[in-house]
């Protein structure tokens, strides 16, 4: 005996019917719930709104025919487990992270009560492929910066209107390569110009700052690297002793830490 009127997730708090239908004579009807009779409950079908503590729940029926005393008047129904969809509640949002660096490891993440969660992951309102759990861990790159994240949370997979909520959405600022405060290019552009004697020392200096962790320098003549200071904290300098014409060119110094590289 398959009972009907029921498939699937109901919803918290909307009644529910199951039902079995039988052929004989004299048919009386006994209720299950986990093997235990429901006091009352003697009908062809059952009515009740259910609750969130009544998720996973085993109902049957038991039909008997005539007064019972044939062994065969009895027949015993198939059993229904009853997935209950509860509203979700976020207990807590995700949080607006810290600036990161370009390439390093970003984390949101959401708390919220119901039954049968399942989560989906947004960046600007689109959804992230993969992106199913109550955290969200990736590794970030400068098309990430000043995006927003948020999260939908639903309750099991039924049609619950009250089973689905959007977080709040929090913006994401990804620092990117260093700056170069110093020497600074002319206002009009172009290269900047070091006049100097031959025979005489020479040194170029270059500032830099950078949020995202220790600097790196390396400098090059004409394209070609050529050794010089790699720099200590924001300042690094390349010393050019007893200049001479074969030092005329254009020098640079690429700058890098853990983000990226400013030339």
């Amino acid at each position: 005996l398959p009972i009907s009127s029921f498939s699937g997730p109901v919803c918290a708090g909307v009644p529910v019917t199951l039902s079995v239908e039988a052929t004989g004579t004299n048919l009386s009807y006994q209720w299950f719930v986990d093997g235990g009779s429901m006091v009352g409950e003697t009908s062809s079908s059952l009515t009740f709104t259910p609750a969130a503590e009544q998720d996973g729940k085993v109902y049957s029926v038991t039909v008997k025919s005539g007064n019972g005393s044939c062994a065969s008047g009895t027949a015993s129904s198939s059993t229904a487990a009853l997935v209950v969809n509860t509203a979700v509640v976020i207990t807590e949002q995700p949080q607006v992270l810290p600036p990161v660096c370009a390439g390093s490891a970003a984390q949101f993440a959401v708390t919220a009560t119901g039954n049968h969660l399942n989560y989906q992951w947004l960046k600007n309102g689109s959804e992230i492929l993969g992106a199913t759990g109550s955290s969200y861990t990736f590794s970030t790159a400068i098309e990430d910066n000043d995006s927003f994240f948020s999260v939908r949370v639903k309750s099991g997979s039924g049609g619950c209107t009250s089973g689905t909520v959007l977080s709040q959405s929090v913006k994401l600022t990804v620092k990117n390569a260093p700056t170069i405060t110093s020497p600074l290019p002319p206002s009009g552009g172009g290269l900047i110009v070091i006049h100097a004697c031959e025979g005489a020392p020479v040194s170029i200096p270059v500032v830099a700052t950078s949020p995202c962790g220790s600097l790196a320098y390396a400098w090059s003549f004409g394209g070609v690297p050529v050794s010089g200071d790699s720099g200590s904290g924001s300042t690094a300098t390349l010393l050019l002793s007893n200049v001479s014409t074969n030092d005329t060119g254009t020098y640079t110094c690429t700058v890098s830490d853990n983000s990226g590289s400013t030339p």
